[in-house]
């Protein structure tokens, strides 16, 4: 009798870790398979760090004098579309800037032709596409002056 009942203890041990492990699998293939669908929203990050790279970048629009950066401060004369399309280009995101004076009048206006940028017009009735426009107040060099007035960014990403 002893012999039969340490063979059912057992089976029960043996019982025991097979449905804790099946259970501790279900719990990580839940997890996983919860993780894998979360859509993750980049467009606000992409946004700014497009709009700081257009600020600070000598390459993009930054004032430069004599080998200096000046961040902050919007050359006009860089602000062409082949420099826009070197400064910032990816794959399903597109923008326009313009520059406008403190009266909201429009000094210059760029609209690099991304394939994207077709939708902007209409990119609120399109739910696969997210846009934004966002308004920075900046200084700009104008006729070696510099002038205040505001930087105005339009973008659009893919979902």
């Amino acid at each position: 009798m002893n012999n039969k009942g340490a063979i059912t203890t057992e089976w029960i041990k043996w019982l025991l870790n097979i449905f804790v492990i099946i259970v501790v699998i279900m719990f990580v293939f839940a997890v996983a398979l919860s993780f894998l669908r979360e859509r993750f929203e980049t467009h606000d990050i992409e946004v700014f760090t497009l709009s700081r790279v257009f600020f600070y970048s000598e390459n993009c629009l930054a004032l430069s004098n004599d080998n200096r950066i000046i961040p902050g401060i919007i050359d006009l004369d860089k602000l062409t579309v082949d420099n826009l399309l070197s400064c910032y280009s990816k794959e399903g995101l597109g923008y326009t800037v313009s520059v406008t004076d403190l009266d909201n009048n429009e000094i210059k206006f760029v609209n690099p032709k991304f394939s994207i940028n077709y939708y902007l017009p209409v990119c609120s009735a399109l739910k696969e596409y997210r846009c934004s426009k966002n308004k920075y107040y900046i200084l700009y060099k104008n006729n070696n002056k510099i002038v205040s007035g505001f930087l105005n960014l339009e973008v659009i990403s893919l979902e």
